[in-house]
């Protein structure tokens, strides 16, 4: 199926059963299983719609490497252990990682990889960038780590770019009080609050007769009852005021976190985002490389949202994990040796060469740009090794 059947499904869907919520508007944009975002499409890199760190420079990877076997010490150097990256693209930052993981035989000859994809088109690429790097690898569904049945490892789960996709709430302030953001088709009916959940009966034959091959449209529209007065607790700034919560991304955390068990292990997460609570709306679409209408082409755009770390420590707080950082990427690079892994890779380098690695790195450390921008936080296991550079 196309793009445009998502957006004739969503209408029809919207029309039976009334708005649904951004949460779920983003989960079927990036994650329908017949049509959505992630499963069709080739996203990261030069022709696709976005660019991620890893591909910018292969230096990032390989400090990433050198932060995991330095995690590894922290984790009592285990014999055997498990290597884990959530939403890997096109495997390259893995491919780097390994390869600077040669820096400690002992780290390297038994580790596990795993990787956490359900892009089929993606999973070839990975594939192709790991052959022959001299480590098992095995591939895990989106669904990970649901059904997980493999021997309990001390393990490092890496997710680079990875929370910012997970499907946001967006809660909205009318008259003092929050009430959930939805998506309803843009049609000229008005809802009223009794038919805010279920359409009445005809809604369907109103979106039909929008006309042959007329594209649905869609728009925000705010629930008529606010969410309950306890949550979110966060101080209502203004009128409209939209405050973000990571529902998803604490429910992944947590299935992680079970998963794992009482085995040491450090999750490393590195995104864009602040440190909250903040209210804004940070909802973007991201498309050949330019910003988007969220709304204006569901499936088709890549979906995402800030990363809110504050509700990341909170998430690590309901567990059995330590959080630590955030600290911003310049930081985490810079500690990591970013700039001498830059003169020793440059050396004898031509001059072309020279400054295409040096305007890569400075693009990812630049504390005005990606540097600041995007942070890194480890949630460390109770019990193991406060985690390096943190």
């Amino acid at each position: 199926m196309s793009a445009a059947n998502l957006r004739a499904w969503l209408a029809t869907e919207i029309a039976t059963k009334g708005p649904i919520t951004v949460e779920r508007y983003m989960r079927e944009c990036l994650m329908h299983p017949e049509f959505g975002y992630y499963r069709r499409r080739q996203a990261i890199g030069a022709l696709g719609d976005f660019i991620t760190a890893p591909e910018i420079s292969q230096i990032f990877g390989e400090l990433i490497g050198i932060w995991t076997a330095a995690a590894w010490a922290g984790l009592g150097e285990p014999k055997r252990w498990r290597l884990i990256e959530l939403g890997p693209g096109r495997g390259t930052l893995m491919s780097d990682l390994l390869r600077a993981l040669k820096v400690l035989p002992a780290a390297r000859a038994g580790v596990e990889v795993v990787l956490v994809e359900g892009n089929a088109v993606l999973r070839e690429q990975q594939r192709a960038a790991l052959e022959g790097c001299g480590v098992p690898v095995a591939w895990a569904d989106e669904t990970f780590p649901s059904g997980l049945d493999w021997p309990e490892l001390p393990t490092i789960v890496i997710g680079n770019e990875f929370l910012d996709a997970l499907p946001i709430r967006q809660l909205v302030a009318v008259h003092g009080k929050w009430h959930e953001r939805c998506v309803d088709v843009a049609v000229p009916t008005p809802r009223s609050a009794a038919s805010f959940e279920t359409r009445p009966p005809g809604a369907q034959d109103e979106v039909k007769g929008l006309g042959e091959g007329t594209v649905p449209s869609f728009q925000f529209v705010d629930t008529p009852d606010p969410v309950p007065a306890t949550y979110p607790e966060v101080s209502i700034a203004h009128e409209g005021a939209v405050y973000e919560v990571m529902s998803s991304a604490a429910e992944y955390i947590g299935a992680v976190s079970l998963a794992l068990g009482e085995i040491p292990s450090y999750m490393l997460f590195i995104d864009y985002g602040h440190e909250g609570p903040l209210p804004g709306d940070t909802l973007q679409a991201v498309s050949g490389h330019r910003y988007a209408d969220p709304l204006a082409a569901p499936g088709e755009h890549d979906l995402s949202a800030q990363v809110d770390f504050s509700q990341v420590r909170d998430a690590a707080s309901r567990l059995n994990f330590e959080a630590y950082g955030p600290i911003t990427q310049a930081e985490f690079l810079g500690w990591l040796g970013g700039a001498e892994r830059l003169q020793r890779l440059t050396r004898g380098k031509d001059a072309a060469t020279v400054q295409a690695m040096q305007s890569g790195l400075a693009r990812l450390m630049q504390p005005d740009g990606m540097g600041g921008r995007f942070k890194a936080i480890v949630l460390a296991r109770k019990g193991v090794a406060r985690p390096p550079v943190f």
